[in-house]
């Protein structure tokens, strides 16, 4: 880059900057949780990125990502729910702002392409896919539209896929009155995986 052109865009930016017109400086890539031991343990969820949280219906897996569908929700933004089964059920999660959740319901067959959809789009922070079908190497392509539209696709399944490419997984081992139990599978950097962790929540 010229010297011109460097200085040019520099003082654009102050000018910018002086008016108020400047954005914002990214956030961080890691989002708070919402528990601090699992903040520790992860380094917050990727934003953008793809993370797996696996366990049956009910082990707490939607819980590990409430806090974080809560904040948006309150903070007025808009959160996707890919709901392959049908299960999901806003008014039954009081912390969440329900009239700020998209919630899908396209069949098993097209799931994977509406998440990848939203997620790519932008327009949500947070895409949740909701007992797909096994994604197989198609979850490059949810890693992909994550990184294009900036914002976190959670994957929650009752089992673990290894195939994947999620850089954080997180096993739900049920919950109990004030408290979840959660295991973490992988994180970048983490020392100890497979360690149990226990959460406060309420």
């Amino acid at each position: 880059m010229s010297s011109f052109r460097a200085s040019a865009l520099a003082e654009l930016r102050r000018s910018l900057g002086a008016q108020g017109l400047l954005a914002a400086p990214s956030p961080p890539p890691g989002r708070p949780t919402g528990f601090a031991a699992l903040d520790a343990a992860v380094g917050g969820w990727p934003a953008p990125g793809l993370v797996e949280l696996s366990g049956p219906p009910g082990s707490g897996r939607l819980g590990l990502l409430l806090p974080l569908l809560a904040r948006c929700t309150r903070a007025g933004q808009v959160v996707a729910v890919v709901d392959v089964l049908e299960r999901f059920y806003p008014p039954g999660l009081p912390e969440l702002d329900g009239s700020r959740v998209l919630l899908l319901r396209p069949g098993a067959e097209r799931a994977l392409w509406a998440a990848e959809q939203l997620a790519a789009s932008g327009a949500v922070p947070v895409a949740v896919l909701l007992d797909p079908l096994p994604v197989g190497r198609a979850g490059y392509r949810l890693l992909r539209a994550a990184e294009q539209g900036g914002g976190l696709v959670a994957v929650l399944g009752e089992k673990s896929e290894q195939g994947l490419p999620a850089s954080v997984r997180v096993e739900a081992l049920g919950s109990e009155p004030g408290l979840l139990r959660a295991r973490v599978l992988r994180a970048p950097g983490a020392r100890q995986p497979g360690r149990g962790l226990a959460l406060p929540i309420g």
